[in-house]
């Protein structure tokens, strides 16, 4: 593989140009190493298939991984499936109780915040046009309150139900599931 390959792919993935990533050769051994890229993650692939990356930071550990021929795509297709049935058994152990406390948000409303944007709601609502001192105090404890309650639940029901969709996605046969959240 040529040195620059690893560095054009990483750019590729930065400009989030995916399709010049997948028509390279070894584009899809270079996203499944992306998928796992976090350092304790590819110290565990490296164990696993007695590798040596220590001494190395998570992005010097990535490109070692991706260019040592020894790692084969099975080996990493077989790591990262093994890998996520741990996690997911995991999830499916508090699935049940998770999508009980998720059927518990009344209301899906995010609290009148501007743009889904708690810090700019505060900011452009009640920093940049309340002069009073009281006016504001009385803001906090009244629709201030009403919109980070909004903004926090919403935010909360968006995380676990992607989480839960994730999975739906991540359980079919025909999809190598990523490990862990991809940054």
């Amino acid at each position: 593989m040529a040195i620059d390959l690893f560095l054009r792919l990483k750019k590729y993935f930065g400009n989030n140009q995916f399709p010049e990533i997948e028509l390279e050769e070894f584009g899809s051994r270079w996203l499944k190493l992306r998928s796992i890229s976090r350092k304790a993650t590819l110290s565990e692939i490296a164990d696993c298939y007695s590798m040596d990356i220590s001494g190395l930071n998570a992005n010097q550990a990535f490109e070692s991984l991706f260019y040592d021929s020894t790692l084969t795509e099975e080996q990493l297709d077989l790591f990262i499936m093994k890998a996520y049935l741990v996690e997911r058994e995991q999830r499916k152990r508090g699935e049940e109780y998770l999508i009980d406390q998720l059927n518990r948000l009344p209301i899906f409303d995010w609290g009148g915040s501007r743009g889904n944007s708690l810090e700019k709601n505060i900011v452009y609502n009640y920093v940049k046009k309340l002069q009073s001192y009281e006016k504001i105090s009385e803001a906090i404890e009244g629709s201030l309150f009403h919109s980070l309650k909004g903004y926090t639940l919403n935010s909360w029901y968006n995380h676990w139900t992607s989480i839960l969709i994730e999975d739906i996605f991540k359980d079919h046969n025909n999809v190598l599931p990523t490990v862990g959240l991809v940054k």
